[in-house]
């Protein structure tokens, strides 16, 4: 019994209207800030939406150097995670002591992780000054933290920045100033290790 070789196949008109509606989406997800992989037929491998502080990590300015330099998109990720222990999204599991036992469900219930992260934070965002601590909280939010949503706006409306050509340096500025105080929290608690010891 012989074989019969198998024939190529042929792009069909089909085929051909599916890697391009393949196409148009990947086009219209990297318009809304997604970053996609795909292979060379447009078959989506990977996506991540960036928010605002990977989007400015990763614009290079006239002279190269990036909007957001890692120490500040570091300080800012470090803010996101105390948010988001201070606001239980985030249980850190050796530090599940239930302090409210009253609530429904053990997702409602406050850790002493969660009051800790919401004491850290009241005291980060007291030494950033009141205007950039209220920036970076908006930008942070679920409904903000998404280029699609809108951050240019969320500037404008808390700091009356309009120019977009600035926009982008009052948020380098309000991450300058969360690394500064986050070296102020970890030299005092440097400080205060180095008496007990």
């Amino acid at each position: 019994m012989t074989r019969t070789p198998r024939r190529k196949k042929t792009d069909t008109a089909e085929a051909l209207a599916d890697r391009e509606a393949r196409k148009a989406q990947i086009i219209a997800l990297k318009a809304q800030g997604v970053r996609v992989v795909h292979d060379s037929e447009y078959r989506i491998i990977a996506a991540h939406r960036l928010d605002v502080f990977s989007l400015l990590h990763s614009r290079k300015g006239a002279e190269g150097k990036a909007a957001l330099t890692d120490q500040q998109l570091q300080a800012a990720r470090r803010l996101e995670i105390l948010i988001a222990i201070a606001y239980g999204h985030e249980r850190p599991e050796l530090t599940m002591d239930r302090v409210d036992k009253a609530t429904a469900t053990a997702s409602e219930q406050i850790t002493q992780a969660m009051i800790d992260a919401s004491r850290l934070l009241q005291i980060v965002l007291s030494k950033c000054g009141r205007r950039d601590a209220e920036l970076l909280c908006a930008l942070m939010s679920g409904t903000n933290a998404r280029l699609g949503s809108g951050w240019r706006d969320t500037v404008e409306r808390i700091t009356d920045e309009s120019r977009k050509e600035a926009q982008a340096a009052v948020i380098r500025a309000a991450c300058q100033n969360l690394v500064l105080a986050w070296q102020a929290l970890d030299y005092a608690a440097r400080e205060r290790k180095a008496r007990a010891a």
